[in-house]
């Protein structure tokens, strides 16, 4: 079983420690029962990452965020492990997803 722990919550808001291994939407699921859009997720990690997942818990915080996110006042800042090293830098690459050809 994984040990999904809750880091932070307030009213508006829940911050959870996703552990290695297990979705999102899962957490979801075990942790939290909301009618928010998205199911509040405020953000996301792979699978086989581990770290911090934000989870609105209303509506007005949820469409806050969400227009705080759109203007670019909060910037994510990522630290990745490997091989049991510290790399720092910026990546200004955009993620997408490659195309399907039928």
């Amino acid at each position: 079983m994984y040990k999904i722990t809750i880091k932070y919550y307030d009213k508006n808001i829940i911050i959870i420690n996703k552990p290695v291994g297990i979705e999102v939407d899962k957490i979801i699921k075990i942790k939290i029962k909301n009618n928010i859009p998205n199911k509040g997720i405020l953000n996301r990690l792979d699978k086989y990452t581990s770290g911090i997942i934000m989870i609105a818990r209303n509506l007005v915080f949820y469409y806050f965020y969400k227009k705080i996110m759109l203007l670019k006042i909060i910037k994510k800042k990522y630290i990745v492990f490997v091989d049991n090293k510290i790399n720092n830098g910026f990546i200004n690459l955009s993620i997408s997803k490659k195309k399907k050809y039928l």
